[in-house]
């Protein structure tokens, strides 16, 4: 089927890149989304490794890496999902991490 994009959660994936672009580190990226009650999808309290974990997830550009066993390399599948961020906003985190 479709994947659907949850508006809230695309939101905070959009925020927690533009703050980091911006110059906020994901210590207190964390602790800007838990101060605005803002829950993991899972609902819990944000760590810095989740902050983390998104800002190297490529996904959210629409990409994604599937790492073909059979075929012994990685394969990179574009608009499998929906994308959130731009790729010129990835490319800058990149420069930055």
């Amino acid at each position: 089927g479709n994947i659907e994009l949850d508006k809230q959660q695309a939101s905070t994936v959009k925020y927690i890149f533009q703050e980091y672009v911006e110059g906020t580190n994901p210590y207190r990226i964390a602790k800007l989304l838990n101060k605005a009650g803002i829950q993991t999808k899972t609902g819990k309290a944000w760590t810095v490794v989740q902050v983390q974990n998104i800002l190297n997830n490529e996904t959210y550009t629409g990409f994604n890496m599937y790492n073909g066993q059979k075929e012994q390399n990685g394969i990179r599948q574009k608009d499998v999902f929906p994308r959130i961020i731009s790729r010129q906003l990835w490319n800058k985190v990149r420069q930055i991490s």
